[in-house]
C-alpha cells in the first residue's frame, strides 16, 4: 500500500514517511512496515497479510505501485483524486477514487472473473462507475483480431477494453465484430487519460455473413466429432445440409456476443422448435452458455435472442 495513518491520524504517502515513525494501515489499524530499497518503490507492508481484514490488501508488483502513484499525480492535474480510499460499506479500496464517482483499477494480472464481477457491483452499489486499466502485453493480438478470455468479458465495458502501459499510455481497444467464438475483429485508439470517463458504447447491427463463413462453421463442428455436439444434431433433425440451409442461419445479431454459443447452434434450436411447435424457455436458457459480463443477467440476455430471431424470422420468411 502506498498511504498509511500516522499517530495523529493523519494520512501519510509512503514517499514521504520516516523510518523511525509508527504507521497503521487505513483498514484495520494494524501496524505497517515501511519498505523503502533500492529495487522496489517504496511501499508500506503488513506483518502478516492476515492482520487486515478481509485481506483486502494483496501484495502489489514493482510496476502495480509505479502506475497507481503516477496515474494519482496525473489524474490529480485535472480532478480530485483519492489514492487507496478505503469504502467501508463495500470493504473495498480501489486503486484510484476520482472525484468520489469512478474507480480506476489498475488490474495487471489475471484473475477469477468472479472476483471482478463481485467487486465492480460493489462499486455499481455505491453509485460508483468502475474502469478496469489491463497490461497491453495480456492481450492476446494477431493481425486484426483479438481472442478473449472470461476474463477480458469480466474487466470490459461496453466491449471496450483499456489498457495502460509503463510509460502510462492509455488505450481502447473497441471490439467491432464477433468472427467465432472469443474471436473480434477490433480498432484501437491511444487516447488522453481523461478520456476513459468519457466512455461510449459501439454499435452492433444485424450482419449478413457469406457462406464461406457458414460453412467454415459447420466444417469445424463436425470436425470435433462428438455425437452430443448440438449444431450437427439439429442440422441432421431438420434435414438440413450446406446446399438448402435456411437463409436465417446467414445472420447475426446483436445478443450474440453475450454468449459462447456458435452462432449457428442457438438459432437451429429455436428453428427447429418452430418447425416442431417444441419451444421451451427453461431448454432454451438450458442450451447457452452465458458470457460472465457487467449489467447482463441470464435473462435478459435470453430475451434479447429471442427478440432477434423473432426479426430474422419475419424478415426471412
Amino acid at each position: 500500500m502506498l498511504i498509511a495513518i500516522d499517530r495523529n491520524g493523519n494520512e501519510v504517502d509512503a514517499k514521504d514517511a520516516k523510518r523511525n515513525e509508527k504507521y497503521f494501515c487505513p483498514v484495520c489499524n494494524s501496524e505497517v512496515q515501511l519498505k523503502r530499497g533500492d529495487i522496489k518503490k517504496e511501499h508500506f507492508s503488513h506483518v502478516s497479510i492476515h492482520m487486515c481484514e478481509r485481506h483486502l490488501y494483496r501484495k502489489e508488483s514493482e510496476t502495480h505501485l509505479m502506475l497507481k502513484h503516477e496515474l494519482y499525480f496525473k489524474f490529480g492535474e485535472a480532478f480530485n483524486v483519492k489514492i487507496e480510499c478505503y469504502l467501508e460499506n463495500i470493504q473495498q479500496i480501489p486503486d484510484l477514487l476520482v472525484d468520489d464517482n469512478h474507480a480506476v483499477e489498475i488490474q495487471l494480472s489475471k484473475v477469477s472473473p468472479s472476483i471482478i464481477l463481485n467487486r465492480t457491483k460493489g462499486y455499481e452499489k455505491e453509485g460508483i462507475d468502475v474502469t478496469w486499466l489491463l497490461k497491453e502485453e495480456d492481450l492476446n493480438i494477431k493481425e486484426h483480431t483479438i481472442l478473449l478470455t472470461q476474463f477480458h468479458y469480466a474487466v470490459m465495458k461496453d466491449f471496450i477494453i483499456y489498457t495502460v502501459n509503463n510509460d502510462l499510455e492509455i488505450s481502447r481497444y473497441i471490439l467491432t465484430d464477433n468472427l467465432r467464438n472469443n474471436q473480434w475483429l477490433f480498432k484501437v485508439e491511444r487516447i488522453h487519460y481523461t478520456d476513459i470517463f468519457n466512455h461510449y458504447c459501439p454499435l452492433f447491427f444485424t450482419k449478413l455473413r457469406s457462406r464461406t463463413d457458414i460453412l467454415k462453421e459447420i466444417k469445424g463442428e463436425r470436425e470435433k466429432r462428438s455425437y452430443l455436439n448440438k449444431t450437427i444434431g439439429y442440422l441432421y433433425q431438420l434435414s438440413l445440409s450446406e446446399d438448402n440451409l435456411p437463409k436465417i442461419l446467414y445472420y447475426s445479431t446483436p445478443s450474440e456476443r453475450f454468449i459462447n454459443n456458435n452462432s449457428l447452434e442457438w438459432k437451429l434450436y429455436l428453428y427447429y422448435a418452430v418447425k416442431t411447435n417444441s419451444y421451451n424457455y427453461h431448454e432454451f436458457l438450458k442450451l447457452l452458455s452465458f458470457r460472465k459480463m457487467n449489467h447482463m443477467t441470464t435473462h435478459r440476455v435470453a430475451r434479447g435472442l429471442l427478440k432477434d430471431f423473432k426479426q430474422l424470422f419475419r424478415l426471412t420468411n
